[in-house]
């Protein structure tokens, strides 16, 4: 997504979170493709404390592109700790440990943390098969 995009990642990085999200936004306006920049702006959304908007973000981003793990895990901990949404956050979690392989240990032990809270200790549905 260009130039915005750049800007937009550096400012997340210098963490100018409202400026972050204007540039992020902008490379969303001119390349409503880019997961990359979805992902990065629901970063922004997130650290000024825009949940909702974050969510929809990250929702963008897994839309575009759902094999990255970084923003199921990103909108897992959005869903979790921010939302309340601990099922939903299951599965966000669940699909960022299929994705790298289940090798992730923080990812596992976050998992079986939110099925216990949950009083279960199956798979959620999305990773069951039929």
């Amino acid at each position: 997504a260009g130039p915005p995009l750049n800007r937009g990642i550096l400012l997340c990085r210098a963490q100018k979170w409202s400026d972050a999200a204007d540039a992020l936004g902008e490379a969303l306006k001119r390349y409503p493709g880019s997961a990359t920049a979805a992902s990065q702006l629901g970063v922004a959304y997130r650290q000024l404390g825009r949940f909702a908007d974050a969510e929809q973000a990250y929702r963008q981003a897994l839309a575009l592109d759902d094999r990255d793990p970084r923003t199921h895990r990103n909108l897992g901990v959005l869903l979790d700790l921010y939302l309340q949404k601990p099922a939903e956050a299951l599965e966000q979690y669940e699909a960022t440990l299929a994705l790298v392989g289940g090798e992730d240990k923080q990812m596992s032990a976050w998992i079986a943390e939110v099925r216990q809270r949950l009083g279960t200790s199956q798979k959620s549905a999305r990773t069951e098969g039929p």
